[in-house]
């Protein structure tokens, strides 16, 4: 057992939001290049299968708005 104080806990938080917000830069990237390489359908459906936080799913839909996204995850973790 681990035994997390407060203090720990504090400087996760922090580290563990530096982590997110830069996943978030290059998961970003990573979506226009996707979108460049493969194209999007300006109409139509995309299912994103263990999308995760959904933010692949997100970038699309900013690029197409008139695409219907989904997400489909077994985690809790999407918004």
């Amino acid at each position: 057992m681990i035994l997390v104080t407060s203090t720990r806990l504090r400087i996760f938080d922090h580290l563990s939001s530096d982590f997110i917000d830069a996943m978030d830069v290059l998961l970003k990237r990573r979506a226009q290049l996707i979108i460049d390489c493969i194209g999007l359908p300006k109409r139509g459906r995309l299912l994103d299968l263990g999308g995760g936080p959904g933010r692949y799913a997100m970038e699309f839909k900013k690029n197409c708005p008139q695409l219907e996204v989904f997400i489909f995850d077994l985690s809790l973790d999407c918004t």
